[in-house]
């Protein structure tokens, strides 16, 4: 049996392997929290992980090109801040140098996941401004806890770990529906690079050179958002999703949006304010005065709604 180790990091309990085995056709990586166990779960003699860990396999026929890799575990906590609430079961970066293109690498959790949930596999993706998750899989587990691959055999599917970067195995509170689409510009024309967003979740991506994108959203009725990070048009459109196994065409019309209020002083409905005190009106960009009108401020008493008379 042949074994060519790229890598071998990290202490004796959170070592990252990355091994070629002639006698599975794969390239294997594994990491875990506990002790090594010897001689079972990988096929390939090596040693293997139990417990809180992951195995990422890659295809022999996209194996031979492979300079270097590396599986390192990184602390899900990082993340809490981009995951909506969503908890994360695992976060890894995965760093493979020469994979072929179109490769898919094939994800598998060592050790048991909660029975009947249901998970999503995110790439951490960021432009400097917003950052969140874009999925790449679904997964499940059934009652004993045994997880798989929840992506249909046929048919639109998320397209699963194909590329280096930092991951999190996020558990969602149900299935996910896949939104796919185009975004377009006002004409109709295609627009790449927009930022797409479903409200509520951690998912982000980026549409690609010929404005497509996937996404998920739950079971319920979503609003899915687009923007332009150059100048911040955008647009939205609601989704119903009625189970969690269906896939929903929408495009998404990137288009111009005006000046929106960020704040107002006194807050409202302020009690024990000051009669005296000057009323702020702040913007979300500059406005030319010329365009905002007599009344574009307007004073009115909580209780009936009435007119404070008065000139801003």
């Amino acid at each position: 049996m042949e074994k060519r180790k790229l890598a071998d990091h990290g202490s004796a309990m959170e070592r990252t392997l990355l091994n070629w085995s002639s006698d599975t056709n794969k390239l294997e990586g594994v990491y875990g929290s506990m002790a090594p166990k010897r001689g079972h779960g990988c096929g390939n003699g090596s040693d293997t992980r139990s417990g809180n860990g992951i195995l990422v396999r890659v295809p022999a026929n996209a194996a031979s090109g492979i300079t270097a890799g590396e599986l390192r575990a990184l602390d899900s906590s990082d993340f809490e801040g981009f995951l909506a609430g969503y908890p994360a079961l695992r976060a890894f970066e995965l760093n493979v140098q020469g994979l072929s293109p179109g490769t898919v690498l094939a994800l598998e959790l060592l050790g048991e996941a909660a029975p009947n949930a249901f998970y999503v596999l995110g790439r951490f993706v960021s432009d400097g401004e917003q950052s969140g998750f874009t999925p790449v899989q679904r997964f499940a587990s059934d009652a004993a806890g045994v997880f798989s691959d929840a992506e249909p055999a046929a048919g639109p599917r998320l397209p699963g770990l194909t590329e280096p970067g930092r991951y999190a195995l996020i558990e969602v509170p149900g299935p996910q529906a896949l939104i796919e689409g185009i975004t377009r510009d006002g004409n109709g024309d295609p627009l790449p690079g927009q930022r797409v967003t479903v409200f509520g979740t951690p998912w982000l991506v980026f549409s690609d050179e010929g404005g497509f994108f996937q996404i998920l959203a739950p079971v319920g009725q979503s609003q899915v958002l687009a923007s332009n990070p150059v100048d911040g048009n955008g647009g939205s459109v609601p989704v119903d999703v009625v189970t969690g196994d269906e896939v929903i065409e929408q495009d998404l019309t990137i288009a111009p949006i005006g000046p929106s209020v960020a704040a107002v002083s006194p807050a409202d409905g302020g009690e024990g304010v000051p009669v005296v005190s000057p009323v702020v009106v702040s913007f979300s960009e500059a406005i030319d005065p010329l365009t905002f009108g007599l009344n574009g401020v307007q004073l009115s008493k909580a209780e009936d709604g009435a007119r404070v008379s008065g000139s801003f």
